[in-house]
């Protein structure tokens, strides 16, 4: 894709991005919203991201809520764990 050419001399990013292209998501707009995706789209978002769950241990966290950009949901930025309802009453 033209990003991960893009991109060749950043593994990290390289590492965001893979994922969406084995998923046949590599003509998604870095930084797409995700209410713009389709539903078929968006199942194969989440895919990408149990891809990277099988690969590299736990999820890193939820998936990007609306009006976040795609490549959220691989950021490192979504490792940081969100505290649940139950933990913020303690």
């Amino acid at each position: 894709s033209e990003a991960l050419a893009f991109f060749r001399d950043h593994p990290e990013v390289q590492r965001a991005l893979k994922p969406l292209a084995d998923v046949g998501l590599e003509y998604l707009r870095v930084g797409q919203p995700v209410p713009t995706l389709s539903g078929g789209e968006a199942q194969r978002l989440k895919l990408a991201g149990h891809l990277v769950e099988a690969a590299s241990g736990p999820h890193p966290g939820p998936l990007p809520q609306a009006g976040e950009g795609i490549t959220a949901a691989l950021s490192p930025r979504a490792s940081t764990p969100r505290p649940s309802a139950r933990s913020l009453r303690r």
